[in-house]
């Protein structure tokens, strides 16, 4: 069906109660503290009171919706896409499709009864979702995708039809087992230092009593003894519950993850409860990363995000991440975006050994010395720590040094850094917007610069490279930017 987008359209009646639920959970998260006080507070009133209130509420709300809802529309002509919302405060949106980054669309179980989806329309210079249609008939949704990415895939002069009309090919799709292994390779290191640490205080309290204890009572040591089993035994289950926790986390989010490519778009789609499809077009694509930390790289999996333009603010960074995908899926992606020949006739390069010192000094000799002079004030000694601190972080910066490395030819620019966890940027030559050079007083006086290469998704820098090698870096993106008659977006 060839729906007529020039006239006005509105939401799904369903969307009324979408838009309820939305100020409900306002409501509630605003407006929590009241409510403790009415119910909690003694009253002889209080239950017909805080009736009459909830009940307010209720038609505040209902109202807001209604008004929400019937002054609500939108419609698409040949380059732009209207919007049109509010009574009191009216807003009219205009949106050159051109400028749409995604149209991406959610469906909760509510929305798969009713055969509606929530769309979230987002742009360049948005921190947010520029549009967001909270229900319309899930036919709709499928010709509006089609007719946005139509037109934002292939702008105007550029006659590709034949080309969008391509057959949709799943790439990849990630099964239970696949997901399981993502669930588990995700960096739980922070929620079990912090289990380890309330375990370690408890275990210094048994300490201190054990200290105190006379000689003789072994039936309190025994005690302690037993009490320190316990706290290991629980910090074991809290440990499992928190990675049983993110496997299902994983899995209710990412269920059924399948990756697809038409012409010019990819098609990102997964979850359970609420399923979430994301549809980006590779002109808008700004650059690639790739990770994977030690038990991903057990697995053999990786994490991959394409970045969007973004709004100023940080909040504005547009992602579509892929959390877990293996190594051939990774490269057919990467074949896609970047044909191999793009990837060729390049060289590698590293960074100045100098930027070893930098990050020896701040990750290892200070903390070392801060660590040795309180122990010394506290009056006890730290000096076996804080030499065992200071040599293991000489050891990561050597190795975090020696793995930056960065390559580019006419086409990309590859940016590699990590040990422990590598990261792989790729960035697009012509799609960098400006580059510039810093220097900080040591970096003036070893004659090295930091280049900050600027894009539309954000800034990457290549730390502590020799001045003169920065400055042909620079001159010869600047040439490529501006010999190129790409656009970035």
């Amino acid at each position: 069906m060839n729906r007529d987008f020039h006239s006005p359209l509105r939401q799904s009646p369903w969307a009324i109660l979408f838009i309820l639920w939305h100020y409900g959970r306002i409501m509630v998260r605003q407006l929590w503290p009241v409510f403790l006080i009415i119910f909690v507070q003694p009253s002889k009133n209080r239950g017909e009171y805080g009736f009459q209130i909830i009940l307010g509420f209720l038609v505040i709300m209902l109202i807001s919706a209604l008004i929400n809802h019937f002054f609500f529309s939108f419609r698409v002509d040949e380059d732009t896409f209207y919007v049109k919302e509010g009574w009191l405060k009216k807003k009219n949106k205009t949106i050159p499709i051109d400028r749409i980054q995604s149209v991406n669309v959610e469906q909760t179980l509510l929305h798969r009864i009713t055969h509606t989806g929530k769309v979230l329309v987002e742009t360049a210079g948005s921190a947010k979702a520029e549009v967001e249609i909270r229900a319309i008939s899930m036919d709709i949704v499928a010709e509006l995708q089609a007719r946005l990415f139509k037109r934002a895939a292939y702008p105007a002069g550029k006659n590709r039809e034949e080309e969008f009309q391509e057959e949709e090919v799943a790439l990849f799709t990630l099964g239970f087992l696949d997901l399981v292994k993502v669930g588990l390779s995700q960096n739980h290191l922070r929620t079990i230092g912090v289990v380890l640490a309330v375990i370690i205080g408890f275990l210094d309290d048994l300490e201190n009593q054990w200290g105190i204890l006379p000689e003789g009572k072994l039936a309190e040591v025994g005690e302690a003894v037993q009490s320190m089993m316990v706290l290991v035994i629980l910090g074991a289950i809290l440990t499992i519950g928190v990675i049983i926790a993110s496997v299902v986390r994983i899995l209710l989010a990412h269920a059924d993850l399948a990756f697809y490519a038409q012409g010019q778009r990819f098609r990102l789609n997964h979850g359970l409860l609420t399923i979430r499809e994301t549809v980006v077009t590779k002109r808008k694509l700004q650059s690639l990363t790739w990770s994977e930390n030690p038990i991903q790289r057990l697995f053999g999996i990786f994490r991959l995000n394409f970045s969007q333009a973004t709004s100023d603010s940080p909040e504005g960074r547009q992602q579509v991440a892929i959390p877990g995908l293996y190594l051939h899926q990774l490269q057919s992606i990467l074949g896609l975006v970047f044909p191999s020949e793009q990837r060729d006739q390049g060289a590698w390069a590293g960074i100045d050994n100098r930027y070893f010192w930098k990050r020896w000094v701040l990750t290892g000799i200070l903390p070392a010395v801060i660590m040795t002079v309180g122990g010394y004030v506290l009056d006890f000694s730290l000096w076996l720590p804080a030499l065992i601190w200071g040599l293991t972080s000489a050891l990561f910066a050597w190795k975090v040094t020696r793995r930056w490395r960065w390559f580019i030819n006419r086409d990309i620019l590859l940016l590699k850094r990590g040990w422990l966890t590598p990261v792989t940027t790729l960035l697009p030559v012509y799609k960098i917007q400006s580059i510039s050079l810093h220097q900080n007083p040591i970096q003036r006086w070893h004659d090295l610069v930091t280049v900050t290469l600027h894009t539309a998704a954000g800034t990457e820098n290549i730390p502590y490279l020799p001045k003169k090698r920065a400055e042909q870096l620079q001159r010869y993106v600047l040439f490529r930017i501006e010999s190129d008659a790409r656009s970035w977006m």
